[in-house]
């Protein structure tokens, strides 16, 4: 078993490990709870009599009471493992207890003790054996096996019923069967066992907070009171129908085993239907008819049916015979069928969707209360109903169903005012705010951190490229006193690359306060920079706001003055002349200010951008565009032309479409065009939306949300066809999902598979949040996102609420908690997709338009095909050495060369193509992903996606100590060994090069192989960082914290 669940299900030993326990405890559950169904049942009716059934139950709902309590009391003080084992522990102690008693007291006692205990014990069972499960899942492990994990307890329960009949008629007495089933009970009892002690403490540590009692609490709201009484009526209906059903059979049937045989098929049958309704019609029926239809489904068919019954017993007697038995005892038997099928399939799964509009905290409360005390409040309510009744002499079994169809009428009308409840709960949980994620602030939130209140205040400012764009001057100045020297001079330094310059007497004033060497020395290197002819340009331009407070007409020997400084070779004096062009945005001087653009000097160019933004000329946007692409400027000229604003979108607009832009420079130039905003950059940025390439679509959707854009009706329909065509590709992504899994997966490409969809749907949410509420598509976002099924249905219920047609019923189908292969099925009509051999989808990977697919899938292929003797295709790696991107074209390269040295030795004389010079590794392909996979599991990185990731592995060097003295770089390490390593032990370190106590750490770690370290040149980060606002909020989050190290 254990190896077939491998190979189906494709998940790692661990894991597997873990799944096969909990089958096997799930099987031996359910077997243990069908045999002691059916002895406890027969025994009751041959032993005591139908009568007594209405005492046993009021009996059975006070003992469940007492140890539902006594199981509350002790899962609060115990992990999750612990209390499912202390429980099953219980359950035998009390089971071998009945066992034993059989030998000392009355048959006609025991009979009634294990009727009464019937119901409690199955109850304990399914509390511990969900909260198990619940324990797993909460830890990431089997979220998605809880359908197989049902059909596993179904099928125990199914193999028990079925085997009764049998082994009843092999002589085995109707008491014996417990003994058969305390098999199960103790398979069960070692499986709990098994998972308690092979827990990981850290990984499993979920455990139940909250009171264990206090469940008739929920009656004071009337919405979990509503939810209180529709689930206490539904098992009082079950208890007055499970009445009928026995005293019915003990007229009809006669001797144990007739009864054993009638119960075994009759329940297994019951079990059957309940799993298959659930399974294939609940989804069906709740999608085509809504949740109301599936809530009220099993009180409308039993009003029938009681109906029917009632109707049978009237008209041809209800006393026993040949009569009865093809009438009433048909109709009460299709009856307890339908209430035992129905309760199954369709009123716990609905009841699971409604308690997942509750908050977390209050959903455990609620469910544990009507699950646990009440549903036994209502058991003993029910017994003591029916005894009272009973006591009265004229009444009999057919007063009995007409009691049950007023207690359905009032039944179905609860449920309706559930689910109306329920429906304006959804409402107001769309109008609901809620936190957003770090991912989801926008880039001016990451610049309004308190740098007084980050341990990281300078990283904060060097990691975040987008600082000094969105600071204002006035918080630069006020800046100038931090306490940190380093945010200091980092200002200081920004201050020597931008204009305009601070005055003369503000820089003396702030030399005079500064004590830090380095800081001083920036502060006279800008006080430097004034022309030669005067004692200081700003105290000339003091004087002359002093009189007049603005002479516009000023003189010719100022304006000789300037104009020599600008053709002078004096770098200060340069530097003076811009600073009184962009004091006082003079016009006059534009030309000079563009002609220094193409100085030699970097810095001098950086002054030169930076006085170029604050002029209102035409034409300064082309020049501007063009240093997007320069490694010292990018930054400078970004923020040049969003200051410029709409008067560059022009400009944009067409070095974007200009032959030979790479990608790189028009990601860039997208991320501008949201930067200056307008109704003519959400024009263009519509208009980018159908565009060829992935990278540029991601970087357009991401603009337009962080832009909290709004769709107009026009434009609405432009947002529509781009969710389709999103769709188009997530349905692809799930049809090579399908094609990787039949085959034999490698890690990386199904993970690189799972990233696509996902990077796919994050981008249907966020385009949908430009046509719907935001607030509200983030709820639906969350949810889907969510390891419980329930809130994955919730998340169906709310988006069936939110979206309109068109869309609706398609992304209802797309994000359906349904098998891929159903949703495929689903989509055909509109999407038809092929599921492939898992070699030709290699091909098509490769093949694929580069709007769809990102580069580390691509990675993953060539791996495969250069490894793999069955799926090498020469030409296909041949072809992705022209590819445009420089780390897939080396990797085709290197294959090539591995497998086939002589065709390489003919290609790489080509110089479009690459040569013998690759990176530092033999076999980067597998480098790339390896490294790719295991940054995906840093703390840091758990909300990045792998293409991101990549492009930070393409930059990233093998930890060598030696590199940190070559130049200015950043450590990035995290320790592999438990205990306390700090900063290092609790996660991931970004580490800057001069940190000598961490690069000890590092050094002690990293001679036994426990720590994972590498290095990246800080440029290089820092630019990813502007063009990849995944890892950007993902460092800056990790940064803005109080402790004394970013781990």
């Amino acid at each position: 078993m254990h190896a077939v669940i491998g190979r189906l299900l494709r998940i790692d030993k661990k894991e597997r490990n873990i799944l096969a326990t909990l089958l096997f405890q799930a099987a031996g559950s359910g077997f243990f709870i069908a045999l002691l169904n059916i002895s406890a049942n027969v025994l009751f009716l041959e032993s005591v009599g139908a009568e007594r059934i209405p005492l046993a139950f009021m009996v059975s709902g006070g003992v469940g009471i007492l140890l539902v309590a006594v199981y509350n009391f002790y899962r609060t003080r115990m992990s999750v493992f612990g209390a499912g084992l202390l429980n099953l522990m219980l359950l035998i102690v009390i089971t071998t207890g009945i066992l034993t008693g059989a030998w000392i007291f009355q048959q006609e006692r025991m009979a009634f003790s294990m009727f009464v205990l019937m119901g409690p014990l199955t109850l304990m069972i399914f509390l511990g054996f969900w909260s198990t499960v619940r324990g797993v899942m909460q830890s990431g492990y089997g979220k998605q096996f809880a359908g197989l994990i049902e059909a596993g307890l179904t099928g125990g329960m199914m193999l028990g019923f079925f085997t009764a009949p049998f082994l009843a008629g092999s002589g085995i007495r109707t008491f014996d069967l417990v003994y058969v089933g305390m098999t199960g009970l103790l398979l069960a009892a070692l499986s709990q066992l098994y998972l308690w002690l092979k827990r990981d403490k850290k990984q499993y540590s979920y455990r139940f907070t909250g009171p264990g009692t206090g469940a008739f609490a929920l009656f004071s709201h009337r919405y979990t009171g509503l939810m209180a009484v529709f689930v206490m009526l539904g098992v009082g209906v079950s208890v007055l129908l499970h009445y009928a059903f026995l005293w019915a059979s003990g007229t009809s049937f006669s001797g144990d085993v007739s009864l054993v045989t009638f119960f075994g098929f009759f329940f297994g049958t019951m079990m059957f239907l309940a799993w298959f309704m659930k399974r294939y019609v609940f989804g069906w029926l709740k999608q085509r008819f809504g949740i109301l239809t599936t809530l009220i489904i099993s009180p409308s068919m039993l009003i029938i049916l009681t109906m029917a019954t009632a109707v049978a017993a009237e008209s041809f007697g209800y006393s026993g015979g040949t009569t009865t038995v093809s009438y009433f005892f048909l109709l009460i038997m299709l009856s307890r069928m339908t209430s035992g099928t129905l309760k199954e399939s369709m009123e716990e799964p609905s009841m699971k969707i409604i308690y997942q509009t509750l908050d977390r905290r209050e959903r455990e409360i609620a469910q544990r209360g009507v699950e646990g005390v009440l549903h036994e409040t209502a058991v003993f309510a029910s017994g003591f109903f029916l005894a009272s009744v009973i006591l009265i002499s004229f009444v009999g079994i057919i007063h009995v169903t007409y009691i049950l169809l007023v207690i359905l009428f009032v039944w179905a009308i609860v449920g309706i005012a559930l689910y109306r409840s329920y429906h304006r709960l959804l409402k107001v949980s769309l109008e609901s705010d809620r936190l957003r994620e770090s991912a989801d602030r926008s880039i001016q939130d990451l610049v309004k951190t308190d740098l007084e209140q980050t341990a990281f205040p300078v990283e904060m400012m060097e990691f975040n490229p987008y600082f000094f764009h969105y600071s204002s001057r006035e918080n630069l100045l006020f800046l100038l006193g931090h306490s940190n020297p380093g945010v200091r001079e980092l200002i200081w330094k920004h201050l020597l690359r931008s204009s305009p310059g601070l005055p003369d007497l503000t820089l003396s004033q702030m030399l005079v306060k500064e004590k830090e060497p380095a800081v001083k020395q920036c502060i006279r290197q800008l006080g430097q920079r004034r022309l030669k002819g005067k004692l200081g340009l700003q105290e000339a331009f003091i004087k002359e706001r002093l009189d007049r407070f603005y002479d516009e007409n000023e003189s010719s020997e100022d304006k000789n003055m300037i104009g020599d400084a600008f053709r002078s070779d004096e770098k200060n004096e340069i530097y003076g002349a811009l600073y009184h062009v962009a004091l006082e945005r003079d016009q006059g001087y534009f030309t000079e200010v563009v002609s220094l653009l193409r100085n030699k000097d970097v810095n001098l160019r950086s002054v030169a951008i930076s006085t170029a933004a604050l002029l209102e000329s035409d034409g300064i946007g082309e020049q501007l565009v063009e240093f997007l692409n320069h490694p010292g400027l990018y930054v400078t000229a970004w923020s040049a032309l969003v200051r410029q604003g709409e008067r560059v979108l022009d400009d944009l607009e067409s070095a974007f479409h200009k032959p030979g832009a790479d990608v790189v420079q028009q990601k860039r130039i997208v991320s501008a065009i949201a930067a200056i905003g307008g109704p003519r950059s959400v024009q263009l940025l519509l208009g980018k939306l159908d565009y060829h390439h992935r990278e540029i679509l991601h970087a357009t959707v991401r603009s337009l949300y962080e832009s909290k854009f709004l769709v107009s009706e026009i434009q609405s329909a432009t947002i529509q066809n781009a969710i389709l065509r999103l769709v188009r590709t997530g349905t692809w992504n799930l049809a090579a999902k399908i094609s990787i899994s039949v085959s034999t997966p490698e890690a990386g490409i199904l993970r690189a598979i799972e990233d696509e969809i996902r990077d796919v749907n994050e981008l249907i949410m966020m385009l949908l949040a430009m046509i719907y509420d935001r607030r509200s598509v983030q709820r639906i976002q969350m949810n889907l996102l969510d390891r419980d099924p329930g809130n994955r249905a919730i998340a169906i219920e709310l988006l069936d609420l939110l979206v309109k047609a068109p869309l609706k019923t398609l992304l209802i189908t797309y994000f359906e908690d349904i098998s891929v292969r159903e949703k495929i099925d689903k989509l055909h009509l509109l999407f038809p997709v092929e599921i492939f051999p898992f070699g030709t989808l290699l091909t098509k990977i490769l093949n694929r338009d580069g709007m769809q697919l990102g580069h580390f899938i691509r990675i993953c292929v060539l791996d495969i095909m250069g490894r793999r003797k069955e799926f090498f295709d020469e030409q296909q790696i041949l072809a992705q050495g022209f590819h445009p991107d420089n780390k897939i074209r080396e990797t085709a390269a290197q294959l090539l060369r591995k497998n086939d040295p002589e065709r390489y030795s003919l290609v790489s004389e080509r110089p479009d193509f690459p040569d013998n010079s690759f990176p530092d590794h033999e076999d980067p392909a597998r480098w790339y992903i390896e490294t790719v996979l295991g940054l995906s599991a840093w703390e840091l990185f758990m909300n990045v996606g792998l293409n991101a990731l990549f492009k930070l592995v393409s930059g990233l060097q093998a930890f060598e100590e030696g590199l940190l003295a070559e130049g200015d770089y950043v450590v990035l390490a995290r320790s592999t060994e438990e205990g306390d390593f700090s900063p290092l032990s609790s996660g991931i370190a970004i580490i800057a090069a001069h940190q000598p106590v961490i690069l000890q750490q590092i050094r002690y770690l990293g001679a036994d192989g426990k720590c994972e370290a590498y290095v990246i040149e800080k440029e290089v980060l820092i630019e990813l960082l502007f063009d990849e606002k995944s890892l950007l909020h993902a460092f800056c989050a990790q940064l803005n914290k109080r402790t004394a190290f970013p781990v």
